[in-house]
């Protein structure tokens, strides 16, 4: 006799399970998922930067107000006005090249079209917005690369690009690593495919993503990017080998892989060699240049900047709204922290989660977060002395983009074993799993108690260890944001421990997963928004009185701004279109560098102010600009202007932009022409100092009236000069020397001289004669053919592998 059926067996015949699946399951299994996706990023993108989206105003951020706006204006005008890129700056450091020594994303097409399409202050905000939307899609597209599912992806692209890491760039303006921050998931991505596949269009797609990663143009974060890329193909081409013993594969793909080096470094040669070699040869840091160990650790990571990858904003930070900063940085206007849910869901990838690529971004991970500590631990003694180019780079801590990337996967990986595998795995792994998230919420419940009954305590014994004594104000000013922090994740833990948990006993859906997501998103704006602000370009870009002033009266001459920032950058002149004998950049050229005194510009004043005339004086500098009411002895310095807050004074002995000499001696050694030139009995047109002995000789001077040497016409990278001399004399102009520049006599090339160890000279035949300098490159045109060549060369390639994939499609529908 058959058993009679229960209640609720007859109930279930009766109701029939609907065969569609969850709401939230059918919008994973769309085929539109992905434009769901970017439309959903894109919104909370705009959430988070809506001060900035919805107002006139620009994106605050302290280097690009130091020197990126006048960088890109100058850049933007000069294209709108010649309709092509620049080549000399001749604002800032007497003149300086301008694609060679790097002046920020000349040539990087993306932010190439927002400065061309948007007035620059906004355009230099969007481009900054744009690129934390596009690190969404590229993690997103990396993700699913490595046969992750659409759910974890998502997590991947919401750590990876809401990671405080990330953002809190945009607080010093610091573009280039947001670039290549967005850009470099795309690198692993066609790796992993064109590794897996055998595809020759992924390793194309690997080598032009390298190019744009090289024209940021960031070379150091480009140079670690390489380091990562090269480490995973090492990595994929032994799991390959082990799994087919196959030496043609390997060597097929080796030459994939040589072929995207190629494709990359061609597509950026017009950016990367003229730069490579200037930075090698002709900047401040050529050679040992500023170099050392301690220049290489500047920057650096410190014990409790390590302790705030687990406790946000631990040391604090000096922002546009506040200075918390208490580490041993001289201040710190970034962070390093790339959000908790990362790292707790990595640690849950990394456990429980069957992949071995796992293992390899742990180990890229914690290589990263190494290097990033710098001093802080002798192992950045290897990295030191057997990387090459460790020794001329700083800042180790920029590196921390590999870890953030690391954790998103491996944070992907932890959610993908959530979805696919926790509900029917009986193992003691999913109690294990439980177990640590309670752990973790425990523990941080248990700091955050500590803080919040003893926080001055901890404080100070955290200020104490840091040595941090003399910023007692930011440390105990950061106290209620550790709290909060600490409190805020075990909070979010709690949660993610009750969804888990109940998605494991079939409580709730895939729906309640996402809400771990949320918690990831807020936990890391909670930090974001500290970095986020706006401000009022008027405030620091409309022009004082003292600009109008200088604009009439400087004609080929220059200025120095002793203004100490009162205008909020070193290049504000600059910005006007006044030639400055110094200026904010960093990379000037080394031998010009060298002659003002370095960094600190010893050579053109003292610790008080009081200007050296002697170099000025040769480097033409027309006017001094300090604050009000400051006072200067010197009787060759006139009184001329005196409003508005500055004061003026005109220096009568400067001498002109163009001038002739007709004697000279040679002094090989340039720290010993820089002590002559610096003394005050020396007479520039008495001899002129060369580091060579000269082709060109001339004979006594017959110093009368006939004489003369005018610049008649300035442009950057072009000088015309008119001279009529009774007999040979060399004329001098006042712009640092290099190599780019050729000098032409009545259209006749003939050598330029390096002067007074920086300045570049000409010998000139008596007579009356039109003397042209101009700027040509040929490194420049070279490798701009390079670049045009390897454009091409992606383009036909993306062409023939379109249609041979749409050839062997419709042989397989045949």
């Amino acid at each position: 006799m058959a058993k009679k059926k229960s209640k609720k067996a007859a109930e279930g015949e009766q109701k029939p399970r609907s065969s569609k699946p969850p709401a939230l399951d059918a919008i994973f299994e769309s085929k539109f998922y992905f434009l769901y996706y970017a439309v959903a990023i894109g919104i909370l993108t705009l959430i988070l930067f809506h001060k900035f989206v919805f107002s006139n105003q620009m994106l605050f951020g302290s280097d690009m107000l130091q020197a990126g706006v006048f960088f890109r204006n100058f850049f933007v005008e000069y294209v709108k006005a010649h309709g092509s890129v620049p080549q000399w700056n001749p604002y800032i450091f007497g003149g300086m090249p301008y694609v060679d020594a790097f002046h920020g994303d000349i040539l990087y097409p993306i932010s190439f079209v927002f400065k061309m399409i948007f007035p620059l202050f906004r355009a230099l905000g969007w481009a900054l917005v744009f690129h934390v939307f596009l690190a969404g899609i590229t993690m997103y597209l990396c993700t699913r690369a490595f046969k992750l599912g659409k759910f974890a992806a998502t997590f991947a692209g919401l750590f990876y690009m809401f990671a405080p890491y990330f953002v809190s760039l945009v607080a010093p303006g610091h573009d280039g690593k947001m670039f290549v921050t967005a850009l470099f998931p795309l690198t692993i991505m066609f790796l992993e495919r064109g590794m897996d596949k055998k595809s020759y269009l992924d390793f194309v797609g690997l080598g032009t993503v390298i190019g744009l990663i090289i024209l940021t143009p960031h070379p150091q974060m480009a140079y670690f990017s390489l380091w990562a890329i090269g480490s995973y193909f090492i990595f994929k081409l032994i799991t390959r080998y082990i799994r087919e013993r196959s030496l043609a594969v390997g060597g097929v793909l080796t030459g994939f892989f040589l072929v995207a080096i190629i494709i990359g470094l061609a597509l950026s040669a017009i950016q990367f060699y003229p730069g490579y070699k200037y930075v090698k040869e002709y900047s401040p840091r050529a050679g040992e240049g500023r170099g050392g160990y301690e220049w290489a650790t500047s920057w650096s990571m410190h014990p409790e900047e390590l302790v705030g990858m687990f406790v946000p904003l631990y040391a604090g930070v000096d922002g546009h709204s506040g200075q918390t900063y208490w580490g041993r940085n001289p201040f710190k206007d970034n962070s390093e922290y790339i959000g908790f849910f990362p790292l707790l869901l990595g640690v849950l990838g990394l456990i429980f989660f069957h992949d071995k690529r796992k293992w390899f971004f742990l180990g890229l991970g914690i290589i990263a977060l190494i290097y990033a500590l710098g001093a802080t631990t002798p192992l950045f003694y290897l990295f030191y002395y057997l990387v090459p180019n460790v020794k001329s780079m700083r800042a180790p801590s920029m590196i921390m983009f590999l870890a953030s990337f690391s954790f998103a996967l491996l944070g992907a990986m932890g959610i993908q074993y959530l979805v696919k595998e926790f509900r029917g795995d009986k193992s003691v792994r999913r109690k294990k799993l439980l177990t640590v998230l309670l752990v973790v919420t425990g523990v941080y419940a248990a700091f955050a108690l500590f803080w919040t009954v003893a926080g001055e305590t901890l404080m100070d014994i955290a200020r104490y260890s840091a040595m941090s004594q003399n910023k007692f104000a930011a440390s105990s000013a950061n106290i209620g944001t550790i709290q909060g922090g600490l409190w805020l994740i075990a909070l979010f833990v709690a949660g993610t421990f009750l969804l888990i948990k109940m998605f494991g006993e079939r409580k709730v859906g895939i729906a309640a997963l996402a809400l771990i997501a949320l918690f990831s998103v807020a936990e890391a704006w909670r930090v974001d928004f500290k970095f986020i602000s706006i401000e009022d370009p008027t405030l620091r870009f409309s022009p004082h009185s003292s600009v109008a002033y200088l604009q009439r009266n400087i004609g080929n001459d220059r200025l120095i701004d002793m203004t100490g920032r009162m205008f909020g950058s070193m290049d504000y002149y600059a910005y006007f279109n006044l030639p400055q004998v110094t200026g904010y950049h960093g990379n000037q050229i080394a031998a010009y560098d060298r002659l003002i005194g370095g960094l600190s510009f010893t050579n053109l004043y003292d610790r008080r102010g009081a200007p050296k005339l002697p170099v000025l004086n040769l480097l033409s500098t027309k006017f001094l600009v300090y604050r009000a009411g400051f006072q200067v002895s010197d009787t060759t310095l006139s009184r001329v202007y005196d409003t508005d807050g500055v004061t003026i004074y005109m220096n009568r002995s400067a001498l002109p932009r163009a001038f002739l000499v007709h004697d000279y001696r040679v002094i090989a050694d340039p720290d010993s022409t820089v002590a002559i030139v610096g003394d005050q009995r020396f007479d520039p047109r008495r001899f002129m100092l060369l580091d060579e002995e000269p082709e060109f000789k001339p004979k006594e001077p017959l110093y009368d009236k006939v004489e003369d040497c005018e610049l008649i016409e300035y442009e950057p990278g072009y000088a015309k000069i008119a001279t009529q001399v009774k007999e040979d004399a060399f004329i001098c102009l006042t712009d640092p020397h290099y190599p780019a520049w050729k000098a032409f006599i009545d259209g006749e090339p003939t050598k330029v001289y390096r002067a007074y160890s920086a300045l570049m000279a000409i010998g000139v035949p008596k007579g009356e004669h039109v003397v042209e300098f101009v700027y040509e490159s040929e490194i420049y045109e070279t490798s701009r053919a390079v670049t045009y060549g390897a454009v091409i060369f992606v383009a036909l390639s993306l062409v023939i592998g379109f249609v041979a994939s749409r050839t062997r499609r419709g042989e397989r529908h045949g």
